[in-house]
């Protein structure tokens, strides 16, 4: 059947659509009043059942930046503030609200009888929160429901606050709703709520696919009604194997759902093997990201030689440690500076390359790779290029380790890391493409406890993200003793403390450490349940089991949740606790410390999930917060008609959150806070800073310049002082011309001599996309 035609006006929107960044498809949506809300004059909203979305699992909306609707007000008249990244005007701030950066991240901050409204279709709503306060308390309406009980835990520990970057706690608001236009409302009952997002949730088993018009791929499109459509089966083009792969969602011109697939390589390659054919680069990181303006992660990592470092970003997965880094070449990272130091970097996709930085050969050395625990081979002869890794990894997370086995005669130093993931499958001419995601490699049992062991088709969620923490914890940088995934040991003795985890999938495994010469007892409940039985009616096919290395006496009791144990001779080892064969759905893990010598440690939680997307860094970001996180589904579209701030030009800023920082550093390295990330469509970027900076002695100075992706540009720019602790203004506007991509940007300084102190927190950058 031949495309319909398409007349001017929507030539124009289709015209519109190829200058518009990552948008392919545009919907003719209608627009709606938004249901139950209590703002007056509330704008209308598209209409989500009609809007060709193809929707399951979790769909992220970060809200570290509001901006006041100067038109709508609360019932009680008072202010209204939207989210930035909210692209369809489906979240409402009521009241006192404001955007808040501060060493618990970039959040939006509520006080007392603040609310905010959420529209949404779905079955559920969970809130991201910044860190805990013991006293904080809110309650939640569905559908101008009434209020319920207060839905934020008692004792809520505080054990991620200050981490300077978005913990995203996860809290449910609302589950288990029909499939359909649902608005939530989450009102502050006592001190503040410091909200960093939402997540909207479909736990349908299937895609879930609207009626509506789509215009794309010179194709004007109609589904006429709601479509459920198997998200691993009925593929026009491709086969899917039980290694995952990559999956296009289109429109056909007869008002049909078509599916096509690019499977992950039948085979994993390694080192100069390695065939990236069929796969498509999914992001460049640069080392520096992994970092928030802490001595423990690689904000400010400078010299040879240093202590241990680790940091995981915002999708919860991404890690990278280090037992014994330095820095090179101006901004090249060394991850293993003596003999038998390490480095690992842990990520979601099917390869991995290295853009090692210069000066990296290393004749004599030899560097051991280690791929989800195996290893693959050594790095041998390096050179400033770009160096092959792994490709074919059943699609999911792994961890990618180096270790050094010899003594040093040369210093391999890394700018990049590429992670890879299957090509996006073409589109059928006359289609519209809807949306893409990646399936889960099968989910094949541990076979291993081992840090760096990754089991296939699992996501990966670090300790130091997202899990809700009550009671008393204790967090601190471990990775030397390599127990630990994220690097970071989180841990508690405490009788009563726990924390959970909600999670959308059909299981999971809880990777930890424990102590075998000291007694423990715990209890593991999902769904608020401890009996983990396979006799459990309502589970049906559950399996549990642990795995590892000197458990000892350790034993799990199915009917009764209880991990338990007494002292044994051994040290200590890695134990996996796997809980399996769950319905497709939301679930929320909770571990518990009930008694005895031993602590709870919160690692690491691998997630059996049927879906996966990487998200793209929000639209104006805050303050370098990186990657948005999980998804289930990337949508392809924009709406006709509809004003949306993330279809323009990219831009990022950063402010200062440190008060008074200072350097002695007489080379370059990185200004506290002054660091963002921005991803771009492929237009230059103008970078814009300003910064207050004094030195201590007289007639000495300070050094301030920009870098981009590690790589000094502009002019430096140097300030002397006439008298000690003199103030200065130093700035900058250039425009870089910079490839699409992701892009790390960053103030550096340094000092001649003495000490140089930036003044109070009165400085600010930005980068955006012309």
């Amino acid at each position: 059947m031949a495309a319909p035609r398409i007349d001017k006006v929507e030539a124009n929107a289709l015209i519109a659509l190829s200058t518009a960044p990552q948008i392919t498809t545009m919907v003719d949506v209608a627009k709606i009043s938004a249901p139950f809300t209590t703002v007056v004059n509330r704008a209308l909203i598209p209409d989500l059942a009609n809007d060709c979305s193809v929707r399951m699992g979790i769909e992220r909306v970060m809200t570290q930046s509001i901006q006041e609707i100067q038109n709508e007000f609360g019932p009680a008249g008072e202010r209204v503030f939207g989210a930035l990244n909210d692209d369809r005007g489906l979240v409402r701030f009521v009241g006192a609200w404001s955007s808040n950066t501060s060493n618990e991240g970039a959040h939006a901050l509520g006080l007392p009888n603040d609310f905010c409204e959420v529209t949404f279709y779905g079955t559920g709503l969970n809130a991201l929160l910044a860190n805990g306060n013991s006293t904080r308390s809110a309650v939640v309406s569905v559908d101008g429901g009434a209020d319920g009980a207060n839905i934020i835990p008692a004792s809520l520990s505080g054990v991620l606050d200050g981490r300077g970057y978005s913990v995203n706690q996860l809290v449910s608001l609302a589950s288990g709703l029909s499939l359909g236009i649902h608005t939530v409302r989450l009102k502050c009952t006592a001190i503040n709520m410091r909200l960093e997002g939402f997540e909207v949730l479909n736990t349908s088993s299937t895609l879930v696919i609207q009626p509506g018009t789509a215009l794309g791929n010179s194709t004007k499109a109609t589904l006429l009604s709601q479509a459920l459509v198997s998200h691993n089966t009925g593929f026009e083009s491709g086969s899917l194997s039980t290694r995952g792969g990559h999956v296009l969602v289109y429109l056909k011109s007869d008002g049909t759902i078509g599916k096509a697939v690019q499977p992950t390589n039948a085979s994993q390659l390694n080192l100069t093997s390695a065939d990236h054919t069929n796969e498509e680069m999914i992001r460049t990181y640069h080392w520096r990201e992994f970092g928030a303006g802490r001595s423990d992660d690689f904000s400010f990592l400078s010299g040879a030689s240093q202590s241990a470092r680790a940091f995981t970003l915002d999708d919860g997965t991404t890690t990278l440690t280090s037992s014994n880094p330095g820095v090179y070449s101006g901004d090249s990272l060394s991850l293993f500076e003596n003999i038998s130091t390490f480095g690992s970097f842990t990520f979601i996709g099917t390869g991995l390359d290295l853009s090692l930085g210069a000066g990296a050969s290393t004749p004599g050395d030899t560097i051991q790779v280690f791929v989800d625990g195996a290893n693959v081979g050594n790095l041998t002869t390096l050179t400033n290029k770009q160096h092959k890794i792994v490709s074919g990894l059943p699609y999911g997370t792994h961890t990618v380790k180096f270790n050094r086995t010899v003594a040093s005669t040369g210093t391999v130093t890394i700018k990049q890391f590429i992670v890879y993931g299957p090509k996006k499958p073409a589109l059928p001419t006359g289609a519209v493409e809807l949306a893409d995601y990646n399936v889960m490699a099968d989910y094949t049992a541990s076979t291993s406890a081992a840090v760096g062991f990754v089991a296939p088709g699992t996501l990966r969620k670090m300790g130091t993200r997202e899990n809700l923490y009550v009671g008393t914890w204790y967090p601190s940088l471990d990775v030397a003793n390599q127990i630990f995934e994220s690097g970071f040991n989180i841990q508690t003795s405490t009788a009563g403390s726990f924390f959970t985890y909600t999670f959308f999938g059909t299981g999971l495994e809880y990777s930890t450490f424990v102590q075998n010469a000291q007694a423990r007892n715990h209890t593991i409940s999902i769904d608020g349940s401890t009996n983990l039985s396979t006799s459990n009616s309502s589970w049906p096919g559950i399996v549990t089991g642990l795995i590892g290395s000197n458990l000892g006496t350790i034993t799990l009791t199915n009917t009764t949740g209880l991990l338990a144990g007494t002292s044994a001779a051994a040290i200590g080892g890695r134990l996996r606790l796997r809980i399996s064969g769950l319905p497709l759905g939301l679930h929320t893990i909770k571990v518990l410390w009930n008694s005895g010598v031993d602590q709870i440690y919160a690692d690491a939680l691998d997630i059996i999930t049927p879906i996966h997307s990487h998200k793209s860094n929000i639209y104006a970001d805050l303050q370098n917060t990186l990657a948005v996180g999980s998804q289930g589904i990337q949508d392809s579209k924009s709406y006709k008609g509809v004003a949306l701030a993330s279809s323009g030009k990219a831009w990022a800023q950063a402010v200062g959150v440190v008060s008074g920082p200072t350097t002695t550093s007489t080379t370059l390295i990185p200004m506290p806070d002054m660091s963002l990330t921005i991803k771009t469509s492929g237009g230059p970027l103008q970078i814009s800073y300003s910064v207050d900076v004094s030195n201590s002695n007289v007639n000495n100075t300070t050094t301030v310049q920009l870098f981009v992706n590690g790589v000094a540009v502009g002019t430096a720019k140097v300030v002397q002082n006439t008298v000690p602790n003199q103030h200065f203004l130093g700035s900058d506007t250039i425009i870089v011309p910079v490839a699409a991509g992701t892009h790390k940007v960053d103030v550096y300084w340094s000092t001649n001599a003495n000490t140089s102190q930036a003044l109070g927190v009165l400085r600010n950058m930005y980068a955006r996309e012309l």
